[in-house]
């Protein structure tokens, strides 16, 4: 079985990327205050949620991967 990447290192360069992305949009963007901040926090919960799921495929991925081999070993 190949040896996987983990996949949270990838998550975090796509929050930094939506962030990034949301920061210029914001400026470029003549939107009012409220829609400014309720993208804002839509974007910070999108991201929270990434990084939690990304932390849990990460897991799964290694019980699994650890199963695996335990039972190539025998």
């Amino acid at each position: 079985m190949e040896k996987q990447r983990p996949l949270l290192p990838t998550i975090i360069i796509l929050d930094i990327a939506m962030f990034i992305g949301f920061g210029i949009l914001a400026r470029v963007a003549d939107a009012s205050f409220l829609i400014v901040v309720v993208v804002g926090l839509v974007v910070a919960v999108v991201s929270v949620l990434l990084v939690w799921f990304a932390v849990k495929f990460d897991r799964q991925m290694r019980r699994l991967g650890k199963k695996h081999e335990e039972h190539s070993q025998t």
